[in-house]
């Protein structure tokens, strides 16, 4: 059988970890093809960062191999770096564990005698056959019996030189003096708290950061791997039959229990201004060490393995109550980095305010107007949209500008289309790609479901 995976980051990378360890690795896989137009094991959030930008996550939940959590952390220590597993590491250092991780899994590869190679290319389209795959590129067309899309995010292109993106534009932000310049930085995520991180020591003549909460996410300390005393995926689903109520219903039920179990206060914020719920946030986190952080995980954890049992009206009633404690409580940061974000902001005197990047406009003296305010840079770090993925006919096209958006997904596939496969951030299915240990455990199910799908064709 021959495998083909488009995209060569965290999560192909972790794909091709957890089938190289899988035994039926040797008798179900004849050749595999990867396509990585930049290389196997490249995620640009963890490449050419400075020292002092911070994983979001604690190095106990990094491992790209789910049955083996601590592997980000032995690398750690080989290094002779003294970091525990709640501890949160330089992104350059995890994109240096990437490097070396790609290196050893083509060798890896190449030692059970499978043939492995990478295509620094990106998959333009592909067709599915009634058992195959076509799957077309600049070099020309490779038929493969499965494909597995872990392409990610959708590249985005800048209008004019000075509406730079995050973090795309990552060098030339850090290189750029911004004298005396005006700035307005676009979003209020983990991307955003990031690039504003980068201007701390710049001389800017002013900064601005508008979104459309206003708002930043709330701080967290450490991944201390908290189990959860209520959440259980198999109790919820049984609760359901026992108690004649839908497994959603349950779920909410234990949810709100697991969090009683920890959190000393409200869930909603106490403030409208960002930095005032910012200073309370840093000051929260410090005089009470609480493990509401670790339950988040655990929520988001067992959402996505309930989410198959929900129904459509469900999920978007998900959507719609909770998505205001999803946006802030889930993308949590470190404390030092708040710290360092309240600083920044207080030293420029910050204006944070709700806004529509939609309505920017750009004046023929080349300077950015929003509102009533005028800037010089703009730095989007709103975030990039999913790879879309377009039906056309019979031909299936990524990353197409003109597409209707994401074709419907299953749990593992593009529905209706059992030979090829998604992971990674470009699933639409799940409400959230959590953090790496997420893919991992996705990635583990992932190979499970490829595996019974040969076992099963080889029947006659």
């Amino acid at each position: 059988m021959k495998l083909v995976i488009a995209g060569g980051g965290i999560s192909a990378l972790s794909l091709l970890k957890t089938l190289s360890l899988a035994p039926e690795v040797t008798t179900s896989i004849a050749e595999i093809v990867v396509y990585a137009p930049y290389g196997l094991g490249h995620a640009p959030n963890f490449f050419n960062q400075p020292q002092s930008s911070l994983c979001n996550t604690s190095a106990g939940v990094m491992s790209l191999v789910y049955d083996q959590p601590d592997q980000y952390c032995d690398w750690l220590r080989r290094q002779g770096l003294p970091y525990q597993a709640a501890d949160f590491t330089p992104r350059s250092l995890f994109g240096q564990f990437l490097r070396e991780e790609a290196y050893h899994v083509v060798q890896t590869f190449k030692h059970l005698g499978i043939p492995m190679s990478v295509v620094n290319e990106s998959l333009t389209s592909f067709e599915t056959m009634e058992t195959q795959v076509l799957c077309y590129s600049k070099r020309g067309v490779d038929q493969a019996d499965y494909l597995v899309m872990a392409t990610g995010h959708q590249d985005r292109v800048a209008s004019t030189p000075k509406y730079l993106l995050y973090p795309e534009h990552q060098d030339r932000i850090m290189d750029t003096v911004f004298d005396d310049q005006r700035v307005l930085v676009l979003g209020s995520r983990l991307s955003a708290v990031d690039a504003i991180l980068l201007l701390e020591d710049k001389p800017l003549g002013a900064l601005d950061v508008a979104s459309r909460s206003a708002r930043f996410p709330a701080v967290r300390k450490q991944l201390l791997r908290t189990p959860p005393q209520v959440l259980n995926v198999a109790r919820i689903l049984n609760d359901a039959r026992r108690n004649g109520v839908s497994v959603y219903t349950q779920f909410t039920h234990a949810m709100h229990d697991e969090i009683g179990r920890h959190y000393q206060g409200t869930l909603q914020p106490e403030f409208d201004e960002a930095t005032q719920q910012l200073a309370l946030d840093i000051d929260h986190m410090l005089d009470n060490n609480v493990g509401w952080q670790d339950t988040l995980d655990n929520i988001m954890l067992h959402l996505n393995a309930l989410w198959e049992h929900f129904t459509e009206e469900e999920r978007e009633s998900f959507y719609q109550q909770y998505d205001g404690f999803m946006k802030r409580y889930l993308y949590a940061f470190p404390v030092v980095n708040a710290q360092r974000l309240q600083r920044t902001l207080e030293t420029f005197d910050a204006r944070i305010f709700a806004a529509d990047c939609r309505h920017i406009c750009l004046d023929q003296d080349g300077k950015f107007s929003l509102g009533t305010s005028t800037y010089d840079y703009i730095i989007d770090a709103t975030g990039c949209r999913k790879m879309p993925i377009a039906r056309h006919g019979d031909v299936c096209t990524i990353n197409a500008q003109n597409g209707d958006g994401n074709m419907a997904q299953t749990k593992f596939h593009l529905e209706g289309v059992n030979n090829v496969f998604v992971t990674g951030s470009i699933r639409t299915y799940l409400p959230v790609v959590n953090y790496v240990n997420e893919i991992a455990q996705f990635n583990q199910e992932l190979v499970s479901e490829l595996f019974n799908n040969i076992k099963n064709s080889c029947f006659v």
